[in-house]
């Protein structure tokens, strides 16, 4: 079982934020900013385009609850939804999307 299944199925100790049938929300091990989360698929894909429809409408539903979680937390409106697919991420080819609290001249990305 990859980490990213691992991670996904709770398998290694994370902070959890959301959980429902499809996917695992926890926070990064190594955030870039506060707040910083990773959306995990429970089921072991390698490429955003291998979601299926329900899986999608689920992420969307998903995305927007992590979103108010974490204003809630941090107090920031912005965010970068990155999403990291294929066969050389960090999570050994598991699809994972990074969602990441931002704020006006924090220097990411520069």
């Amino acid at each position: 079982m990859c980490i990213g299944c691992q991670l996904a199925h709770n398998q290694i100790n994370t902070k959890v934020l959301i959980e429902n049938a499809f996917f695992n929300v926890i926070f990064d091990i190594d955030p870039i900013f506060e707040g910083h989360i990773l959306i995990l698929p429970k089921r072991h894909i390698e490429k955003y385009t291998q979601l299926s429809t329900v899986e999608m409408a689920v992420l969307q539903s998903t995305i927007e609850e992590a979103e108010s979680i974490i204003t809630n937390l941090t107090s920031q409106t912005s965010f970068t939804l990155m999403t990291n697919q294929g066969e050389v991420n960090d999570l050994n080819g598991h699809l994972h999307i990074h969602l990441i609290p931002r704020s006006k001249g924090d220097g990411f990305l520069d």
